[in-house]
């Protein structure tokens, strides 16, 4: 990782007042707080972002086409390691900050790609630990560790972000995120997501000394109430239609709510109550249903490699080795479902 963020250092450090900066991040908390650690960074140093745009997987391609009108495009959470072909026609000078499996290695002469994963395959340190880690080097960035924390533990990272996360959360084993004060903050910044988008919310908390200080604000007042009425339903409808199999140790539910951020909460949020069974969370969109899976138990199993086989040509899935996801259409429901049951059938005997 050294030479990685020696890269990563020049790469800041031949940025220009003048330049125009594209930042794209990822729609989670992990990417909103990596992108306010880089933007902290960036005003340290006098240079404004020209242009940030919250953005996923699904939406990255039409994002990218953005590029032309930069001179530097910053990446940070979004897993594009397989649009190497892509980036490399896109002449652009680049630095992507990622923590997801790389399918391939995206450095070369105008891309500077950053992902512990490159060199310790098994690394889990979300995307905020590594951008907090790597501009701590060149500016003094104490005030932001918070933030840093907030999408550490949003991404339910521990064990590898020891020397960050012993200040901020007081527990022994990553299962004890759930019961933390810090997790609470992520539940309500969510909720806040999920009323205002992450746009208004990047603009708040990055005016804000601290998560106390933004919560005073009127319009986050107002977008936590309304939020904390919609999660009780969401999770009613979670218990209501949950399914539970003795074999192959699998949960599946379904929630009613139009927000990814919601579900994917109350996804890592039950998969604590089910520790040792893989939790399976479907959301309808339209003609489809977006799937988030969690495991937080003690067997070792690639979860993201099982939602990749499972939704294969239904649409796509991927992710990491205890947190993932999927696309599926309505009609190909059962067919998802008969594929994961008889892939956790072979892995729990």
């Amino acid at each position: 990782m050294e030479e990685l963020f020696k890269k990563g250092i020049s790469f800041i450090k031949k940025i220009k007042t003048t330049d125009k900066i594209l930042l794209i991040y990822h729609k989670d908390l992990d990417g909103l707080t990596s992108a306010l650690i880089f933007i902290k960074c960036m005003k340290n140093f006098g240079i404004k972002i020209s242009e940030r745009v919250a953005s996923s997987n699904e939406e990255i391609e039409r994002v990218l086409e953005k590029v032309k009108n930069f001179d530097k495009i910053v990446i940070l959470d979004i897993d594009i390691s397989y649009m190497k072909e892509d980036l490399l026609k896109m002449k652009k000078e680049m630095l992507i900050v990622d923590h997801h499996p790389p399918r391939k290695n995206l450095n070369s002469k105008k891309i500077v790609y950053i992902n512990p994963r490159l060199e310790k395959p098994k690394i889990y340190q979300p995307a905020s630990y590594i951008t907090y880690k790597l501009l701590s080097r060149i500016s003094d960035l104490k005030n932001e560790e918070w933030l840093a924390a907030l999408g550490v533990v949003s991404d339910y990272g521990f064990e590898d972000c020891k020397d960050l996360m012993k200040k901020w959360v007081k527990i022994k084993e990553k299962e004890e995120l759930g019961k933390t004060r810090m997790w609470k903050k992520v539940e309500e910044l969510v909720g806040i997501i999920s009323e205002i988008g992450f746009p208004k919310v990047l603009t708040l908390l990055e005016k804000a000394k601290s998560f106390e200080d933004f919560k005073k604000n009127k319009v986050v007042k107002e977008a936590l109430k309304k939020y904390l009425k919609k999660i009780e339903g969401c999770e009613k409808s979670f218990w209501k239609n949950i399914r539970e199999f003795e074999k192959p140790n699998l949960v599946i539910s379904e929630v009613e709510t139009k927000h990814r951020e919601i579900t994917s909460l109350i996804s890592t949020k039950m998969a604590g109550k089910f520790p040792e069974k893989v939790l399976v969370v479907l959301r309808k969109v339209g003609k489809k249903y977006a799937v988030h899976a969690r495991y937080h138990g003690s067997k070792e199993i690639e979860l993201g490699k099982i939602m990749e086989r499972c939704a294969k040509n239904l649409n796509g899935g991927g992710g990491h080795p205890h947190a993932a996801g999927a696309t599926i259409k309505v009609r190909n429901k059962e067919v998802f479902e008969k594929r994961l049951i008889e892939e956790l059938s072979q892995i729990f005997l």
